[in-house]
């Protein structure tokens, strides 16, 4: 009975270990393999510059702070099933002279690659991220973040939002989505 118990405390304690923390993970909304940054409580778990969150705005989105031109959103760390690439997309509404940038980090182990843009995006630019954009342990070709090799276990997003001047309209940030392929991520269809 004792080496039950302590089978027991230990494969609980094991479980324990590779659950994400709160305090370091962010929720999110995950379905398989993706990840939806949607809510105003979303949101308010990473760290705003320059932004405000909208409770009045679908589940809650990201404007600028009167007066600012330009803000920025870090996430909270998502702890994910094991990937080897990835895709992000978003939904923002847009005037002319705005735009928004999505960028994305992914870790293996403790180290962290580097900061990957998919871009500047607005209907009113011309849009497009760089290809072979390289840096620490991965590149963005086209739309599609690749780890060099491995996998990671962890990712954290940037949303930079920007306006023209301070009397145009905010743009508003209202989801960021990161899609995963390879490693042990399950395709949900």
């Amino acid at each position: 009975m004792k080496q039950r118990i302590i089978a027991l405390f230990t494969a609980l304690l094991m479980m324990a270990s590779v659950m994400p923390s709160s305090a370091f993970a962010g929720e999110g909304n995950f379905s398989g393999n993706l990840l939806k940054v949607t809510t105003a409580a979303d949101f308010r778990a990473g760290i705003l510059t320059g932004l405000e969150v909208r409770e009045d705005v679908g589940n809650g989105a990201l404007v600028l702070a009167e007066g600012e031109t330009e803000g920025t959103f870090v996430s909270a760390v998502y702890s994910v099933r094991a990937f080897t690439t990835m895709v992000a997309s978003w939904n923002a509404g847009l005037y002319d002279g705005t735009q928004v940038e999505i960028s994305a980090r992914a870790r293996q182990g403790e180290d962290w690659s580097d900061w990957l843009s998919w871009g500047p995006y607005s209907p009113y630019i011309s849009r497009g991220s760089e290809d072979n954009k390289g840096g620490a342990l991965a590149t963005l070709d086209q739309d599609t973040f690749t780890l060099d090799s491995g996998t990671a276990d962890a990712v954290q997003l940037r949303a930079q939002v920007r306006r023209d001047s301070a009397e145009l309209e905010s743009p508003q940030l209202r989801q960021i989505n990161l899609t995963f392929a390879g490693g042990d991520m399950t395709p949900v269809y």
